[in-house]
């Protein structure tokens, strides 16, 4: 899991066993809360849903078996910097983008509980079908309306592609969720360009950036 691997026969692959027998050991891992399963929102009935995606719970746990455990040997022999250059840093970018996404998704109940956001949502996660993904979705199926959100974690400030690129997606989650509204939000780590900025003011675009998400 610490690898990426997200749904049940690819941890059963990467473990080098039947898919059928791992799944005693992931209720197990969930139970204990080291591991969560979580499914697109568009899915109805989560314990039934094939679409189950696991991963650990803990970021400082999912970062030691991902960089930490399988290099042990070498940073056991001081070689951290060779370690990091070579099979850290390289990484280390991708690997902290989900947890950018789990921290996007967690400031959303937070601006829900505070009566922020244009709606009080019941489920907030992600959502994906066959070819694409949207990496936060907030739903309220009472009122029928969504928050399709994009999070970015590049060096770079980001434009109106990106914001065209997700109204794309959101209404392929419009569509699938029955939704009659549908609402924007876009999080990046280097904040937005000035048409982008310009843009989101004119039409009601949720913009945010990490210290948004530290301030809460």
């Amino acid at each position: 899991m610490a690898a990426g691997r997200a749904t049940q026969n690819e941890i059963a692959q990467g473990v080098g066993i039947e898919s059928k027998r791992i799944v005693p050991y992931l209720h197990s891992l969930t139970r204990l809360r080291l591991v969560e399963r979580s499914v697109p929102v568009q899915e109805r009935q989560a314990r039934k849903s094939r679409k189950g995606r696991y991963r650990i719970l803990d970021p400082f746990v999912r970062f030691w078996f991902r960089f930490v455990f399988p290099n042990r040997s070498r940073l056991e022999q001081g070689l951290v910097p060779e370690v990091y250059s070579e099979r850290i840093g390289p990484h280390l970018d991708e690997h902290t983008s989900f947890v950018f996404e789990e921290l996007a998704r967690d400031h959303l109940w937070s601006l829900a509980r505070r009566d922020v956001l244009p709606f009080s949502p019941d489920r907030i996660g992600s959502w994906h079908s066959a070819r694409d993904e949207v990496d936060v979705v907030a739903v309220d199926r009472t009122s029928q309306e969504v928050l399709a959100a994009e999070c970015k974690w590049s060096r770079k400030p980001i434009g109106v592609g990106v914001l065209e690129l997700l109204e794309e997606r959101a209404e392929q989650v419009r569509s699938s969720l029955g939704a009659h509204r549908i609402h924007l939000a876009l999080f990046s780590r280097s904040g937005f360009r000035p048409e982008l900025t310009e843009r989101a003011k004119a039409t009601g675009i949720l913009l945010f950036e990490p210290s948004d998400l530290v301030r809460g």
